[in-house]
């Protein structure tokens, strides 16, 4: 995963490249490293909530 969050955050064609929030369920592939590397590339993480399964619904609606 850590090679997946530099891949996500490359300065040339990286898919965040001048984005700055990440909505993250709370996986445990998402590891520490992970996200330590999204936010020192400047990406805020947000979480969904817990135990909420309606929330991917709502999130969906609003994006």
């Amino acid at each position: 995963m850590a090679n997946v969050a530099r891949s996500l955050t490359d300065c040339v064609d990286g898919f965040l490249l001048g984005k700055r929030f990440l909505i993250l369920d709370r996986d445990t592939k998402f590891t520490k490293e992970f996200k330590g590397i999204l936010e020192d590339a400047g990406v805020k993480i947000i979480l969904a909530p817990f135990q909420a399964p309606n929330a991917n619904a709502i999130t969906e609606r609003f994006v």
